[in-house]
């Protein structure tokens, strides 16, 4: 199976998980029929799966350089990285920017502009899935972006990288580069004691993706947050019941398919609760 063809897989599951029967508490404590599966639900991606989250934002502002998108930019230089680890708090601001042609890549369609703040590609040659991270920052050449290779110039290099694997990487020496020095000052320190709800978790999160949340890394906020209510490494639960491209939102007992249909879903989450009330 090609990449593209993994990918059409995952949008197709994606569009179908609306079908998917509620999930519940009970049937999150149901052990695995297969424990080389994540779920008795559905059958994992191949290998080949690609998934890509991007968030843009349009242009529609004015700076010396032309148009531009102003935007609230989170705080991951060394010292910013290091409030939230140390703190295990939110994102600090870092001030308003404008991302523009000269800083940021752009893409039109024609009547618009847009300017793409951060993004994830995610694959599936792990269990868990690879999910690499690229976050927009005004100076990306101290701490995640210091160890940048060469070979990344123009707007592309405006945008920091950060790579999770696992909820918990067991790397002897977290927060060191590519060259295996230190991208910030006591990072290994930093790192390893990081905790979340008393738990000790990798950190890795993109606000421009991840939304209010500071607290996580991505494969974490998938199967953690959103199908048990919990960040960090929830490994207790039976299992999770999708693949972890899928995030489900937590209402009350029921952990319903989280997707954009809105009003679809609220309908159904009350056709559920009342449909499911036995089932603790």
């Amino acid at each position: 199976m090609t990449n593209l063809q993994g990918f059409l897989v995952y949008a197709i599951a994606a569009r179908a998980q609306v079908l998917i029967s509620a999930v519940t508490v009970k049937l999150m404590d149901t052990p695995l029929a297969d424990k080389a599966s994540h779920s008795n639900c559905m059958v994992e991606f191949p290998a080949t799966s690609i998934m890509m989250k991007l968030a843009w934002g349009e242009v529609k502002s004015q700076s010396a350089n032309g148009l531009c998108y102003k935007s609230n930019v989170k705080d991951l230089s060394p010292s910013g990285v290091h409030q939230v680890i140390a703190n295990s708090g939110a994102w600090v601001e870092r001030g308003e920017y404008c991302l523009d042609k000269t800083n940021a890549f752009t893409m039109s369609d024609g009547d618009r502009t847009f300017v793409l703040k951060g993004f994830h590609i995610v694959t599936k040659e792990l269990k868990d899935w690879i999910w690499i991270s690229f976050i927009w920052q005004p100076e990306p050449d101290i701490g995640f972006g210091s160890d940048r290779p060469d070979s990344i110039s123009d707007v592309y290099s405006n945008y920091i990288m950060l790579v999770s694997v696992n909820e918990l990487e067991m790397d002897p020496s977290p927060g060191n580069g590519m060259n295996n020095l230190p991208l910030f000052t006591g990072s290994k320190k930093l790192f390893l004691n990081y905790r979340n709800k008393k738990e000790v978790i990798t950190w890795n999160s993109n606000p421009f993706i991840e939304g209010p949340d500071s607290t996580s890394n991505c494969i974490s906020c998938h199967q953690g947050i959103f199908a048990t209510g919990k960040f960090g490494p929830n490994i207790e639960r039976k299992h999770f019941p999708y693949d972890y491209t899928f995030g489900t939102q937590n209402s009350d007992l029921i952990l319903m398919p989280r997707v954009s249909f809105r009003k679809a879903i609220n309908r159904a989450a009350a056709k559920f609760r009342s449909s499911h009330k036995d089932d603790k």
